[in-house]
């Protein structure tokens, strides 16, 4: 007996959706294996949506004060020792995350 299944259709960055398959396809699952398993451990660990986006956010997506904003900057020139941003950059960045001329 085959199971019923139903239909989804996503829009997903192209570069994102191929290294996503490459990675399923080294652990010998499929896309839709992985997205099953996802959704039942949502329902099984019955998170909120709110806990669910704010899990899968991004650092620069999670960013609520000045502060978080230039720990990010900070982090981005830590990782990468060819990206530095000076004050000017920064203010920059700031003046327009906030919305507000520094």
């Amino acid at each position: 007996m085959a199971l019923a299944t139903a239909d989804i259709h996503v829009k997903i960055d192209p570069l994102v959706k191929k290294k996503a398959e490459k990675k399923f396809k080294e652990i010998g699952i499929t896309m839709s294996d992985f997205i099953n398993l996802e959704l039942r451990r949502i329902i099984r660990e019955d998170k909120a949506a709110a806990e669910i986006v704010d899990e899968a956010l991004p650092d620069n997506l999670r960013i609520s004060s000045v502060d978080d904003l230039v720990a990010l900057l900070r982090k981005r020139e830590r990782e990468d020792s060819n990206r530095s941003y000076t004050s000017e950059e920064m203010k920059t960045i700031l003046s327009e995350r906030l919305k507000t001329k520094l």
